[in-house]
């Protein structure tokens, strides 16, 4: 990709490596090593969590919007790539990718020149977490802020259509709730009467 910035996070074993290749390229962009505080940790998810987060979270302070950043998570131990992953989806990264390869070597690295770009969207992740969170708030009578938590009209469109029908039918029972509970029983019943002609 072209991109107008670098982050790598390696651990602490490896930062000379990450150094190395910010001294290759240099020229081609800007890179910042952040690595791990402490030996070891490459292996505690929730260590390389709280460094993640950080790091992610010091970029988007600085005027970075999330959806020009996209995680990579290729390199590094099942911990560091969890947690990368995780602390994406928590500061609302909506790309995530990986490089993969169809060739290997006998120790199951990937040949170069086999090498294949994988990208996913976390689109299914953030509706789903959309959607537990109104009906958290549904469980706790705050109708409104459910019914305004979930996409309607043109905006249910952007979601994954798996969970279009899904998120629709509970922003229409938060509405209807929310009509119930400031005593409009009218249209609580119009909208209730929408909802199962829709059924």
């Amino acid at each position: 990709g072209s991109w107008r910035s670098v982050v790598l996070l390696p651990s602490r074993a490896t930062a000379s490596a990450a150094e190395e290749v910010r001294r290759r390229v240099a020229d081609l962009t800007s890179i910042e090593v952040k690595p791990l505080e402490k030996d070891g940790e490459e292996n505690d998810a929730d260590a390389c969590f709280r460094h993640f987060d950080r790091v992610l979270r010091g970029v988007l302070v600085n005027g970075v919007r999330s959806d020009y950043v996209v995680a990579d998570f290729t390199r590094g131990t099942k911990a560091m790539s969890a947690a990368l992953v995780l602390a994406a989806v928590g500061a609302d990264v909506p790309l995530l990718r990986y490089v993969h390869g169809s060739e290997r070597d006998e120790r199951g690295a990937v040949l170069p020149g086999s090498e294949e770009v994988g990208e996913f969207k976390t689109a299914h992740v953030m509706a789903r977490r959309r959607m537990a969170l109104a009906i958290d708030l549904l469980k706790h009578g705050n109708f409104p802020a459910a019914a305004e938590l979930l996409p309607s009209g043109p905006f249910l469109g952007l979601l994954p259509e798996a969970f279009r029908q899904e998120s629709e039918t509970l922003r229409n029972i938060s509405e209807i709730a929310a009509a119930w509970d400031r005593l409009d029983y009218t249209a609580a019943s119009a909208l209730a009467q929408g909802q199962f002609n829709k059924s």
